[in-house]
């Protein structure tokens, strides 16, 4: 509880007041004095032990209340000294000149009584909340050591003991069959470090050349003829182009060995070495596996690296390589599939592969050439590259003038008892370009044509979309006909009219014709489009169609 500084000043004053009136002696003075001290014995009071009893005990009293209340009693008892002191100084000293003069003077040092205990009351209050905040504050310190201290008993506490959890086993291959060779076993459990110090060794005394230059892998990893052989494998590779019908038609016998052999020690691998330019486009060689489901591996050998390591000159052309990378066997074209398994199954053998079980020979039946086929019309190219020099095709002038630039062609006269063999014929504006001879011009009525005689059974043309990829159509006549169904090739549709053409969607080989027997016609191909490109021609005399 505090002390009213109000109430207390004005009970001074009165007092110092009386005191000074006694001073005077005069019985004015006098009978006015025990008038103030009656007003100050009337006053209310401030101080709670005198104006009700106390609300709590005196030890319950907060140190820093006790401590602003005695602050107060000491401020009172010291200004009831002073006011004491002061009239004893009146009565010492000589009587005021003036009543006024003195009332003014009781006035000033009423006034700075009431100063200073108003300074001392305030120097008080603020010591008692400086020691609060001190008391405060060194409780949140000591409740901060304490959270402290039970943090650090926390971490201190150990951590129950968990069970190591098993390190993650290294995946293993799995087992080889009983048929996997020996070499096979040893080599499942190398490091590619080791894989590859016997790859070098095998390579450093090979008397063949590795794989070299390739630009792209299709169907698998990357790899090498000396890994392969590392591993226990052996190899036969496979150069071959897609637009090939050569290549196309060893396709179904390289899928059934690879089925056959692939998990007993035979690695395929197609080198792809393209005829064309548009057959160096990666995506064209992927559709392409996608057509014809090849799933032994592929590498993409555009600049004919691989190639010419081989000394190789044919599509298709394979070479069989044994354990010690040597050639083993190889074989150029088409056909004596038998023969070429059979020297498969022997290099197996050889580098310890067991192939009981397995019968020689295979589900696809290489096809039989027409016995009566004779003098079939040779590979017909529309480019300039394969058309200048020594071997000449096209029969018109105009094509050997220039390359490079629009002609105008005229058919020669006579009609198709006129043409020779292996030759085409032109009529209306073509451009010879490196790889294809061009329509260049747009037509309404067909007019424009390429026609050649041939001796064969089937025909087959290599056309490609324009960049736009906007498809168009070729229509194919057949003796100055159209085609029946009969004699149409697999790519041949009809529209309401009969009339039988190519859709050409894509850059690839395209099947024109397929006749019932071996004989020989003429054959035109027409387009209204600016973008016909005919790179080359193909023909066969299998039974069959092929």
């Amino acid at each position: 509880m505090k002390i009213s500084a109000t109430a207390a000043l004005a009970a001074l004053a009165l007092l110092a007041a009386a005191l000074a009136l006694a001073a005077c002696g005069s019985d004015d003075d006098q009978s006015q004095a025990q008038q103030a001290q009656q007003v100050v014995a009337q006053q209310p009071s401030d101080d709670p032990q005198q104006a009700q009893p106390a609300s709590r005990p005196a030890q319950q009293q907060s140190e820093p209340e006790a401590q602003a209340q005695a602050a107060a009693q000491q401020a009172t008892q010291q200004t009831t000294q002073q006011t004491a002191q002061t009239a004893e100084q009146q009565q010492s000293s000589p009587p005021a000149p003036d009543r006024r003069q003195q009332t003014e003077q009781q006035q000033a040092e009423q006034a700075q009584t009431e100063d200073t205990l108003q300074e001392e009351q305030a120097a008080a209050q603020q010591a008692a909340a400086e020691q609060q905040s001190a008391e405060d504050a060194g409780e949140g310190e000591s409740t901060q050591q304490q959270r402290g201290q039970e943090q650090q008993q926390q971490v201190q506490q150990p951590e129950p003991e968990l069970e190591p959890e098993p390190e993650p086993e290294t995946p293993q291959p799995p087992p080889l069959p009983d048929w996997a060779s020996p070499t096979a076993r040893e080599a499942a459990g190398w490091s590619e470090a080791q894989l590859q110090a016997r790859a070098d060794q095998i390579a450093a005394a090979a008397s063949v050349t590795d794989l070299v230059g390739l630009n792209a892998w299709l169907n698998g990893a990357e790899t090498t003829i000396a890994r392969e052989l590392a591993r226990g494998n052996i190899v036969l590779i496979d150069f071959w182009t897609y637009t090939c019908v050569n290549c196309v038609r060893t396709f179904p016998f390289l899928k059934e060995w690879h089925a056959k052999y692939g998990d007993r020690g035979l690695t395929i691998i197609g080198v792809h070495s393209p005829e064309f330019e548009f057959e160096e486009e990666i995506e064209n060689v992927r559709q392409s596996i996608e057509q014809y489901d090849i799933r032994y591996l592929v590498a993409q050998d555009n600049q004919f690296a691989t190639w010419r390591a081989f000394n190789n000159r044919y599509w298709p052309a394979k070479y069989l390589i044994g354990p010690a990378m040597d050639i083993r066997y190889q074989h150029f074209g088409e056909g004596d599939y038998l023969e070429t398994e059979h020297e498969i199954r022997a290099a197996l053998r050889d580098a310890g592969w067991d192939l009981s079980g397995v019968a020689e020979g295979t589900v696809a039946v290489a096809p039989q050439r027409d016995p009566v086929s004779r003098g079939q019309t040779r590979e017909l190219y529309g480019g300039t590259r394969r058309n200048y020099g020594r071997i000449q095709y096209a029969a018109q002038p105009e094509y050997y003038l220039q390359a490079g630039v629009d002609q105008f062609y005229t058919d020669i006269e006579g009609g198709p008892r006129a043409r020779e063999d292996h030759r085409w014929y032109l009529q209306g504006l073509w451009r010879n370009e490196e790889e294809a001879i061009v329509h260049a011009r747009t037509t309404e009525n067909l007019e424009d044509y390429l026609a050649f005689k041939f001796t064969s059974r089937t025909v087959n043309v290599v056309l490609t979309v324009p960049e736009n990829r906007e498809p168009f159509n070729v229509y194919v006549e057949l003796d100055g006909r159209w085609l029946t169904p009969q004699e149409a090739g697999a790519d041949i549709v009809f529209d309401g009219d009969e009339r039988s053409f190519v859709r050409v969607t894509r850059d690839d080989l395209y099947r024109l014709v397929v006749l019932p027997e071996w004989s020989t016609h003429e054959l035109k191909l027409r387009s209204n489009s600016d973008q016909l490109a005919i790179f080359a021609f193909t023909f066969g005399s299998y039974l069959g169609g092929e």
